[in-house]
């Protein structure tokens, strides 16, 4: 998923102060791009960190675009919710791991209240989407959390069968070498398992 398009007008780090009150998403944005030099400033801080538009808060406009430095301060804010997610039900971590920004990702990941089990609207979980994407040190900084990063979707598709499917040679041999990872699982709707998807 892309985050809401800033306004025409692009807002610089220089006067993002000034221009939040009236305009948070450009604000988020600009954060997110420019790296959060400024993200700990109050005035700043609480209008865009309480004001999302579509669950589009300022750490995942800074987690998608991989403003390591501005994620770090955000998480210092009182009141940022690491877990929240977005219309499409998607967590700062996924968007991160979407993208494949690494240090963003384990970033999130050694904090303290992050869940890496959530899964988006889709079913899709943050190592799932950093294992279709062929991000291999994305998945890499995931399995490091330990094997609870393993959750089973609905339709129990595992990321050993996304990585297969997607022809992730490095990936499942990665997620073959974890032990979370169940090599024999099957998919609940079609029966193939990541051996079969890898035909």
């Amino acid at each position: 998923t892309s985050p809401p398009r800033a306004l025409d007008t692009y807002v610089s780090t220089d006067n993002l102060e000034d221009s939040v009150a009236s305009n948070w998403q450009a604000a988020a944005l600009a954060l997110g791009v420019a790296g959060g030099a400024l993200c700990t400033r109050d005035s700043m801080a609480t209008a865009i960190l309480w004001s999302p538009r579509d669950g589009w808060t300022a750490l995942a406009h800074a987690a998608y675009n991989g403003g390591t430095n501005a994620v770090v301060a955000l998480l210092a804010e009182d009141g940022t919710d690491v877990n929240a997610v977005n219309a499409d039900g998607e967590t700062a971590l996924m968007l991160a791991a979407q993208q494949g920004h690494v240090e963003v990702v384990a970033t999130l990941c050694a904090t303290e209240d992050i869940d890496v089990t959530m899964a988006d609207s889709a079913g899709y979980t943050p190592l799932m989407m950093a294992v279709e994407l062929g991000h291999a040190a994305t998945v890499a900084a995931l399995l490091a959390v330990g094997d609870e990063v393993f959750t089973t979707p609905a339709d129990n598709v595992t990321p050993l069968m996304l990585a297969a499917q997607e022809g992730q040679v490095d990936i499942v041999n990665t997620l073959v070498a974890s032990r979370g990872s169940d090599v024999n699982a099957a998919s609940t709707e079609s029966g193939a398992t990541a051996l079969i998807l890898a035909a």
